[in-house]
């Protein structure tokens, strides 16, 4: 998460990145998973032509197959994949959002459960197919 930690005025639109850093590694597919207080926040569509809520897809990857915003329970999941492989640092995604009028602060935390966990973020190794993903750096936010 782009940034980690900030204080964004309480009812506005703020906008976050969720980067991939692959330097030293090569891949070529990830999925996000993102849970977030949905009393607390609201995630703003990034695209009105198609059903449902998305957040904005990054520069990370020449596809993006899977977008889906729950507001119910409160989780983002995207999916992304190239034919070409990543191998440096770049922006997955693009968050944008706003905090409810009672809200004094709140938290982004990706989901991840270890290397290997299939159920949670993921990092594809090209080679491999294994997970690359060793660590995920959560959010906070104050309004």
């Amino acid at each position: 998460m782009n940034p980690t930690s900030g204080t964004f005025q309480r009812g506005c639109v703020t906008k976050v990145t969720v980067d991939i850093d692959a330097t030293g590694q090569t891949s070529n597919a990830a999925d996000l998973v993102i849970n977030y207080d949905p009393t607390r926040i609201t995630i703003v569509d990034s695209n009105a032509n198609s059903p449902g809520i998305q957040i904005k897809s990054g520069n990370a990857f020449d596809g993006y197959f899977y977008n889906n915003v729950d507001t119910g329970s409160g989780v983002i999941r995207l999916s992304g994949g190239s034919q070409t492989v990543l191998t440096s640092k770049k922006v997955f995604a693009e968050i944008e959002f706003y905090s409810s009028n009672n809200a004094t602060s709140s938290s982004f935390d990706i989901k991840f459960d270890g290397v290997g966990v299939t159920t949670d973020s993921n990092v594809v190794d090209a080679n491999t197919n294994n997970d690359l993903l060793t660590s995920a750096t959560d959010a906070t936010y104050t309004f």
